[in-house]
């Protein structure tokens, strides 16, 4: 093994090291409490180490985040290749996105953090290697979606008069809001409203169907029934 070889190994554990500590701290205090030298102490590193791979928290959100689209690429692939039609794609590329802002609470968190980042910050961090690739996962993911958008309006399964792209940002919009919500009022809701949170994901689903389905769609109840949708 030579020494640039060795020398990117030791950066990548360092890296991993950096965002496996910043994922217990950020579970335990939240985005606003995790501070950086909460993530160093639990790291057992140096907190000026922290900035020799991540030059800002706002990139260690990025990284966090963009550990995570490496697992919704490979989810939303599997989504797309398991459709019968553009809709059942686009469904179950939805359904795989709820379920991944579950199991991945945090990285999902990093996400909605970053969306939060006003424009004339944004723009000065995409000069940073890691938002950039950051970036270009997330293009990577939206194009999935728009594509099973546009296989739906191709077989018939999905209105034609609907733009992929725009409407994979809308779903993207949507989804965000709904999970975020979910997340920060499930149990409010269930107390005051008794609605629980199947319920809502349950009528979301049902709601970007209608969005979506062609008129002369039969596919209704055999993608619902799929998706576990009552």
């Amino acid at each position: 093994m030579g020494i640039a070889e060795r020398q990117k190994r030791e950066r990548d554990r360092r890296i991993n090291m950096i965002l496996d500590a910043a994922t217990v701290v950020i579970a335990e205090k939240g985005i606003e409490g995790a501070k950086m030298e909460d993530i160093a102490s639990t790291a057992e590193i140096g907190k000026s180490t922290i900035y020799n791979y991540f030059d800002s928290k706002q990139i260690l959100l990025a990284g966090l985040d963009l550990r995570g689209t490496k697992i919704e690429e490979a989810g939303f692939l599997n989504a797309y290749e398991s459709g019968t039609n553009g809709l059942d794609s686009t469904l179950k590329i939805c359904q795989f996105y709820f379920e991944y802002s579950n199991e991945h609470a945090v990285l999902f968190k990093a996400k909605l953090q970053i969306g939060r980042i006003v424009t004339e910050t944004l723009e000065q961090l995409m000069d940073n290697p890691l938002m950039k690739e950051y970036m270009h996962a997330t293009q990577r993911i939206n194009k999935i979606l728009s594509n099973a958008i546009a296989d739906g309006i191709s077989d018939g399964s999905i209105r034609s008069d609907l733009d992929p792209v725009r409407m994979s940002l809308l779903l993207w919009c949507q989804s965000n809001g709904v999970i975020e919500i979910i997340q920060n009022r499930e149990k409010m809701m269930n107390s005051f409203l008794g609605v629980t949170r199947n319920q809502i994901e349950d009528d979301f689903f049902k709601s970007i169907e209608l969005q979506l389905k062609s008129s002369t769609s039969s596919s209704n109840n055999s993608i619902r029934n799929q998706l576990g949708i009552n």
